[in-house]
């Protein structure tokens, strides 16, 4: 999630998938990818043993070789996919971890760490017009807004997470909020019956884990072909 402030606040960088995408294509999302098999050596070259990266994990199941590996996966996805290079790594630090449910309505399922990074003074971000085909930086509440009005798509963890950053007044906010706090694991579990299909989040009535992980509502229902709050987009936004 790559954060800048702008003229009204904190804004996040949203890219839309190429329609022929096998995975969320038309889908506006967060800049990033999987780890690919030279992150290991680069990784390694950059951070050494990943020591002083473990802590911002805050995962006794994760080696410090892993931490390096994803820090450099997302540092070069970043750079891949919307040509934004950050030196410093003092500006980025481990947000939330999600993991696809069990239970989905893809074939595919994810294990997927995201990270929130501020935006290297004098950069310019940019799509590749290859995987994405648009770029737009959007106050978190807006891209809710668009997304409710029909003029995006966002998946479930975009909006989850959209929502989350709606309540932090800058950039930095968002960065040191992520710092003061152990990312929370979210697995979101399917719930409701065959004609009310229904995302259950930690912290909901019906998962399995009882304190919540993010700022916001703890279910989404899937209604008009996707998923959407519960109680309205003001429930989501912390309005109602």
């Amino acid at each position: 999630m790559l954060l800048r402030d702008g003229d009204a606040g904190l804004e996040v960088l949203l890219l839309k998938r190429h329609l022929r995408s096998d995975v969320h294509g038309g889908v506006h999302v967060f800049p990033g990818g999987k780890v690919d098999e030279t992150d290991a050596m680069a990784a390694a070259t950059r951070f050494g043993d990943g020591v002083s990266l473990l802590a911002g994990f805050a995962s006794a199941a994760l080696t410090p070789a892993r931490a390096a590996i994803l820090y450099t996966a997302a540092l070069r996805e970043l750079q891949e996919e919307c040509n934004v290079c950050i030196e410093d790594v003092s500006v980025m630090h481990p947000h939330s971890r999600w993991i696809t449910p069990a239970l989905s309505t893809s074939s595919k399922r994810f294990d997927t760490w995201f990270f929130v990074a501020l935006l290297p003074h004098g950069a310019v971000a940019c799509h590749d017009d290859y995987e994405a085909v648009e770029s737009i930086w959007l106050r978190p509440r807006d891209a809710i807004g668009m997304f409710r009005d029909g003029a995006i798509q966002l998946a479930p963890p975009q909006i989850m997470s959209l929502a989350a950053l709606s309540h932090q007044v800058s950039a930095r906010a968002a960065l040191d909020s992520a710092r003061s706090c152990r990312p929370p694991l979210i697995q979101p579990e399917h719930v409701g019956t065959e004609t009310q299909r229904i995302i259950a989040f930690p912290g909901d009535i019906a998962h399995s884990v009882s304190t919540p992980a993010l700022t916001g509502p703890t279910r989404l229902v899937l209604r008009n072909e996707r998923y959407e709050p519960e109680d309205g987009f003001d429930a989501l936004l912390g309005r109602g």
